[in-house]
């Protein structure tokens, strides 16, 4: 049941916890080489699992549920057998296309049928660039997800995708292959221009400064024969290299005998090209010509940050240009507008100056400003001011309701992160449901348990427990009870494995109801197997997924005993992946527990081991 009177009890539990110390018993740390043992026969559990997960995938109906799979396995693999991980990447890369190839663009749901193959281009493309950057740039040369149909504009420069694609790679690969990233960039200029530019330039002047200045070379050489009016991935990179010349001047000063990036006659032809085309541009607002509209935002914008610059280096156009900006805010929807004139004022002023702005503007505005007063005090440590701004001025009973519950879990959250345990209490007692009372005592156990009060910790998390210890009747009461779980992780893994174990059987309940109302309600399935990130349903699972994942680097036999209950074979390979994935990634092995084991011993007989 939950608890009626959760904070009266809570109350009990913290005067508990102040007469009673955790009493702490510390065994023997384990040696380096048993920890190292330790780990090797972890990692060797993992992989097993591993090999029954790629072998138990190729039975699924979905070929995008295989391929995901067979990307991330290759990826995990790829430290321990490289062989056996290009052969994966590279099957991938070919069942990538086949499933391309295989899609019909004449089927009216084309654009949704798009959208999980352009994600998996995404997925094969990453963990390529860690492990073989030239293999990725052949990938995405010879691979391409499907793109939905456009309309075209013959007046403006489209940039292709495979492009943005080459020169994201180099952006990633300068500080570990700066000659490969140098070379694309090279390359990349005879295909037009990528945003991505400046930031390879950034980077590769750390490692090589010489290569960073001739690209940059090239780069506004190419830049200079462009009409930016008609070319925004140009004008971008017009406005980034600008920015990146004013960075680089900074940061060469501090280097020995550095030679500047870009040489002033270079910079200055650069920023004439850019001041032309900014006061050549329209500041009218045309909604069927948003592409001109962005253009001028870029260049105007981006010039109005660099006004310093712009009067060094052409001071007579400085008064032309300051006209041009104020003409072209002048046409900036109302509401944006405002936002950027008062920026400064809610970033910087008091409680007080805003509150007088709300008085001086628009009814319609009025109600975002005095939210924007009452965070502001909030983040003051004020929350009793802040109530009172909203009470006092929001009229709208189901706007000023929203905006207090707000509040109050603003007010619980700074409490707890700020260590003042009383004002986070009185806070909790002002939320209205059990799910906010639980989510809100989590986040206090979280924040205490990081200052080192463990006991205290495991009171709050129980209490929350306690609270959603009914059976779930609503997706966020489930998410709520796994952000629990979640909290016990690092204090009490049994009662993490305990809630997880329930909510593993009421989703095997919820995904046999969605097989029957497939098609009626939503599509949850597809080709008699779950379609993943299509459906709220979807995506919870994939959370439950992803915290046994989390959870079997503690415990593995018992995540993987847990993984086993799910019913459905597609969820159950991808609970079983994320568990093995929890332990072998680069990530998992730099956190692998390292110290030696305590074992907590609270009054009342509770154990956890941490």
């Amino acid at each position: 049941m939950f608890t009626k009177h959760p904070v009266r009890l809570l109350s009990l539990i913290l005067l508990a916890c102040a007469s009673v110390a955790a009493q702490v018993t510390e065994t023997q740390s384990p040696t380096k080489t048993e920890q190292q043992e330790a780990r090797e026969r972890l990692e060797q559990k993992a992989l097993a699992l591993l090999e029954e997960v790629v072998t138990d995938a190729q039975s699924l109906k979905q070929a995008m549920n295989r391929l995901r799979i067979q990307v991330i396995a290759a990826d995990l693999i790829w430290s321990h057998d490289e062989a056996r991980a290009r052969a994966l990447f590279e099957k991938s890369i070919k069942d990538y296309s086949e499933l391309v190839n295989n899609l019909d663009a004449s089927d009216p749901n084309y654009y949704m049928l798009i959208q999980a193959p352009a994600q998996l281009y995404q997925e094969i493309v990453q963990p390529l660039v860690r492990r073989d950057p030239q293999m990725a740039l052949d990938f995405v040369r010879h691979a391409r997800p499907p793109q939905p149909p456009q309309q075209s504009d013959s007046r403006y420069v489209d940039t292709s995708y495979e492009l943005q694609m080459e020169t994201q790679i180099a952006s990633q690969i300068v500080q570990k292959d700066p000659k490969l990233a140098l070379q694309i960039g090279m390359e990349s200029l005879d295909k037009g221009f990528s945003s991505n530019l400046a930031n390879i330039v950034w980077q590769l002047q750390e490692k090589d400064r010489d290569g960073a200045s001739r690209l940059a070379s090239a780069i506004i050489k190419k830049l200079l024969a462009e009409n930016l009016l008609f070319n925004n991935e140009a004008a971008n990179v017009a406005m980034n290299m600008l920015s990146t010349a004013n960075r680089s001047e900074s940061h060469g000063s501090r280097l020995a005998n550095a030679q500047p990036l870009i040489d002033d006659q270079s910079y200055k032809d650069l920023m004439e090209l850019v001041l032309n085309a900014a006061l050549n541009s329209s500041t009218k607002s045309n909604p069927s010509d948003w592409r001109e509209r962005n253009i001028s935002q870029t260049l105007l914008n981006g010039l109005k940050g660099m006004m310093l610059q712009v009067e060094k280096y052409a001071p007579s156009r400085a008064s032309a240009l300051q006209r041009k900006i104020a003409d072209f805010q002048q046409t900036v929807d109302p509401g944006t507008k405002f936002w950027q004139d008062n920026q400064e004022l809610f970033d910087k002023g008091s409680v007080d100056d805003i509150l007088g702005l709300a008085s001086k503007t628009t009814p319609q505005m009025r109600d975002a400003v005095y939210q924007q007063a009452a965070w502001k005090a909030i983040g003051q440590g004020d929350s009793e001011r802040a109530r009172q701004i909203i009470n006092d001025n929001i009229s709208n009973p189901a706007e000023r309701h929203r905006m207090l519950d707000e509040i109050e879990r603003q007010a619980v959250a700074k409490a707890a992160n700020d260590g003042k345990l009383d004002q986070a209490i009185q806070a909790l007692t002002r939320l209205r449901t059990n799910e906010e009372r639980a989510t809100a005592l989590t986040q206090m156990a979280n924040a205490i348990a990081n200052k080192g009060d463990k006991t205290q910790a495991l009171r709050l998390l129980e209490e929350a427990r306690n609270l959603m210890s009914n059976r779930a009747e609503n997706y966020n009461q489930l998410q709520v009870q796994l952000q629990v779980a979640r909290g016990f992780a690092t204090l009490d893994h049994a009662q993490s494995f305990e809630i997880l174990e329930a909510v593993v059987t009421q989703s095997n309940e919820l995904l046999s109801a969605a097989e029957v109302l497939n098609g009626f309600d939503q599509q949850y399935y597809k080709d008699g197997e779950l379609a993943w990130q299509t459906t709220t349903l979807s995506n919870v699972v994939g959370q439950i997924t992803n915290d046994l994942g989390q959870f079997g680097v503690t415990n593995f036999d018992r995540a993987k005993d847990i993984a086993a209950r799910f019913q459905r074979p597609e969820v159950r390979i991808m609970a079983q992946l994320s568990i093995a994935r929890a332990v072998l990634s680069d990530q998992a092995q730099r956190n692998f527990p390292l110290g030696g084991r305590r074992v907590m011993t609270i009054s009342g007989g509770l154990g956890a081991e941490f």
